[in-house]
């Protein structure tokens, strides 16, 4: 058996999700002959994934370094795993122009649905490895013709056993806890997301806690709302206490568009809990933004009945008021998401085999 000796990179949270997960529990990477190229945020993301050679690429760095070069010449890389990053001298551009330059294949693992980052027809790797058909028909029209795009789902949701209550979840004496989800505040719409959601939260009971969870590329959300925004009742959360927040409570998470939403509905399948995960667009969001930011002209998993989108403030506010409408609402979430995220099994398998497949110097 032929490992794969990869160069990974990733200029962006999402992308190098994907790729921790791909190479957490995949035995057919040489992880001696392999090499991560990270930024300041996505280095922690790999610090356990085994691959000791990496490299760290600041962002005004236009080049990449002779020692990188070097290395990739040394350890005979024979695929590139590029991620999404748009912005310009990202790695993942750089990664990609230099696969073509010397002649080694490259793919990248999509980290939401719709999303094609920075590629075009003309430039676009060999492979792109998508969630679902749904985001295949869309990306399939601004890739190049020669780029295999290739149903796999995600490495992201490919692990845990799947825990679905058949007992009714118990509510009692559990008390309901607020999540908004941030996101960098650059992004268009993020500020009137904000704006909205202290307008409503404003208005409900003050002895719910409301937690903001952070985004780890953002720093001035939380800055922006205590400075612009007559609201300061909440607390910072970290990402590794929302399991034991939803232990002993019943957690709402808010957000605009946030893959963390998703990995929120994920994590209620491999657990016992149960959350309720919303999105909240506004009317102008909806006409002018989404389209441009997210990929798909609808929300992702719509039509299997697990996102819950609101445009009106006074639902989230009916909803957040009853323990019942939390019952119902994430029951059917729960219950919706549990059919779907298994496709996604296997998922790692399903990208390594197609890279086999199309070179005959690889086996399994």
């Amino acid at each position: 058996m032929n490992k794969f000796r990869f160069l990974f990179s990733s200029d962006d949270y999402g992308s190098a999700e994907q790729n921790y997960f791909f190479i957490k529990k995949n035995k057919y990477i040489d992880k001696k002959n392999s090499i991560i190229l990270s930024n300041e945020i996505t280095k922690k993301i790999y610090k356990k994934t085994g691959i000791k050679k990496q490299f760290l690429i600041r962002s005004k760095e236009k080049k990449l370094s002779r020692k990188i070069l070097e290395n990739i010449k040394k350890k005979k890389i024979n695929f590139f795993i590029v991620g999404l990053n748009s912005k310009n001298f990202s790695i993942d551009k750089k990664i990609l122009d230099l696969s073509k330059k010397l002649n080694i294949q490259s793919g990248c693992i999509q980290d939401y649905w719709g999303n094609y980052g920075f590629f075009t027809k003309k430039n676009s790797p060999n492979f792109f490895w998508v969630l679902d058909l749904e985001s295949r028909r869309f990306v399939k029209t601004k890739l190049s013709e020669k780029t295999k795009i290739l149903i796999t789902g995600s490495p992201k949701y490919d692990f845990g056993k799947y825990l679905i209550n058949k007992k009714k979840y118990n509510i009692k004496k559990k008390k309901i806890k607020i999540i908004i989800i941030s996101q960098p505040l650059n992004i268009l719409g993020i500020k009137n997301f904000y704006k909205d959601c202290v307008d409503f939260l404003n208005k409900i009971e003050k002895k719910i806690k409301i937690y903001l969870l952070e985004h780890p590329e953002d720093d001035q959300s939380i800055k922006y709302i205590r400075q612009n925004l007559n609201f300061f009742n909440f607390k910072i959360l970290k990402k590794k206490k929302i399991q034991k927040l939803k232990e002993n409570n019943m957690v709402i998470s808010i957000s605009c568009f946030s893959t963390m939403t998703y990995d929120m509905i994920f994590n209620d399948l491999t657990s016992n809990n149960q959350s309720l995960n919303i999105f909240y667009q506004n009317l102008n969001f909806k006409k002018n933004l989404k389209k441009k930011l997210i990929g798909l002209k609808k929300m992702p998993l719509i039509d299997e009945k697990i996102a819950i989108v609101l445009s009106s403030k006074a639902k989230i506010e009916k909803i957040i008021s009853s323990k019942n409408f939390f019952l119902d609402l994430s029951t059917y979430q729960k219950k919706n998401s549990s059919k779907y995220f298994k496709k996604m099994k296997n998922s790692s398998m399903k990208i390594t085999k197609s890279i086999v497949k199309d070179n005959n110097k690889l086996t399994l």
